[in-house]
């Protein structure tokens, strides 16, 4: 049975009938679908009220309510004060000249008896919080004075909204900035480093803090995509999506299959479906298994299929993306993921710039005479970065066209090594395309 709740008056007339006729509680509360105690705790008020049944022909549900409950919801050793509209003293509040004072005094006109002021205050402040969604900041006593000014409303100092980044930041600070507001979407990374030296994590904190590093301004502000470029990203990710689909399963059925002695090797997507269903021969038993998964590997290559020709098509269209593919190791994806990521070129003031946006800048740690440079950061987007190393790898071997990028980073691969070299190639070449970008032109082969 639910645990104790207010009845309504209709089963209270009912509930007192039955008490009438020597029905116990127990049996009233399954009756009427409710706990035990919700009916001994009536049952006690209707005694301490003076009420049986036959209710009096003229006592109304209003009336039968304030006799049962004239009490409820009164602080012990409290009074029950006559309690004034506080909808009405919401909305006189907004007016301006209009005070808690001022409505206070007219309340006491009317009732001589009622609340104090402060009294007064702290039921319309508990009534407000239950009134509005919006978050309400409250100070410690002697931190800040609150005066009750009756003049015109002063102005906000700073109108901003601060957004942390998120999956929907984007959408949100968008139709934001449509409707004219100003937002601001913080770095994540930065925010919880900002946050993290609060004791208690609530959401009025957290309120708090984003507004305190709005308001210093020490926070990394994160670029809101354009539509066409959310649109674009979203393609490249279903495009990824679709290839770990189809590289789990694949996973899965040589899994499946290793247990039994049968192992797959290399082998083509294509020819993936034909070598399975050489090795289970015509066993019944693994055909039952196995057919489903392969169906679905046939499906993911469709799948993909069909998002790589939609890439080609966008790409076609799309006059940055095919004059980034001039650059040699640089195919459709990486261009459109590229085109995707970086969006607005203007936003980066130096080319250099975009390597360590894209994380693919060293670490660097130096306090005193300590200094150590690390590994590459992986800040930013990880799936541009993971292109523009896989191009990379495209570039570095012999095989390849030689140009004057190639030569840099063979020059660093005697160096340093190989893996470092790709890294290298990749930074350079997110630069590059940047550069290619802004100034309109095609990848040149040899140094200027």
């Amino acid at each position: 049975m639910p645990a104790k709740r207010r009845l309504t008056m209709r089963q209270l007339r009912q509930m007192l009938r039955l008490t009438r006729d020597s029905v116990s509680a127990r049996e009233i509360a399954v009756m009427l679908g409710v706990a035990k105690s919700t009916i001994q705790d009536n049952l006690k008020r209707a005694a301490a009220a003076g009420l049986s049944w036959p209710l009096p022909g003229e006592m109304t549900d209003d009336a039968l309510e304030n006799r049962l409950f004239d009490r409820a919801g009164v602080k012990q050793g409290m009074r029950r004060r006559p309690e004034p509209n506080w909808a009405d003293i919401a909305v006189e509040l907004k007016k301006p000249s209009v005070t808690l004072q001022i409505l206070w005094d007219e309340y006491r006109a009317v009732h001589p008896g009622g609340y104090g002021y402060s009294r007064f205050c702290e039921l319309f402040r508990s009534f407000k919080h239950r009134l509005s969604p919006t978050m309400r900041q409250e100070h410690v006593a002697g931190d800040k004075v609150f005066v009750d000014y009756s003049g015109k409303k002063i102005a906000i100092v700073d109108p901003r909204i601060g957004e942390v980044r998120g999956a929907t930041s984007e959408w949100i600070g968008g139709h934001l900035v449509d409707e004219g507001f100003p937002v601001v979407c913080l770095e994540s990374r930065h925010v919880k480093a900002a946050l993290s030296a609060m004791t208690l994590k609530t959401d009025r904190n957290d309120a708090q803090g984003i507004a305190q590093i709005v308001r210093t301004g020490w926070f990394k502000p994160v670029y809101l995509k354009s539509a066409a470029g959310q649109r674009l990203r979203t393609l490249t990710a279903a495009c990824k999506a679709a290839v770990r689909a189809l590289t789990g399963n694949e996973q899965v059925i040589r899994g499946l299959l290793r247990p039994l002695g049968l192992k797959i090797g290399a082998v083509t997507r294509v020819r993936f479906e034909v070598r399975i269903r050489q090795l289970i021969g015509l066993d019944p038993g693994l055909l039952a298994i196995f057919e489903p998964l392969l169906q679905l590997h046939k499906s993911l290559r469709e799948t993909l299929a069909d998002l790589h020709r939609l890439v080609l098509k966008v790409v076609r269209a799309e006059p940055i993306c095919r004059r980034l593919m001039t650059m040699p190791g640089v195919g459709p994806v990486t261009a459109l993921t590229y085109r995707a990521t970086i969006d607005d070129p203007t936003r980066f003031r130096r080319s250099r710039s975009v390597g360590a946006y894209l994380g693919l800048t060293p670490r660097r740690y130096q306090s005193g005479e300590v200094d150590r440079v690390g590994r590459i950061t992986k800040v930013g987007d990880g799936e541009t970065r993971t292109a523009l190393f896989e191009a990379a790898n495209v570039i570095l071997p012999p095989t390849t066209r030689w140009s004057s990028m190639k030569a840099w980073a063979m020059k660093i691969a005697d160096r340093q090594g190989v893996r470092r070299a790709k890294v290298a190639l990749a930074r350079r070449m997110a630069v590059t395309l940047h550069r290619m970008w802004i100034d309109e032109q095609d990848f040149r082969w040899t140094a200027a």
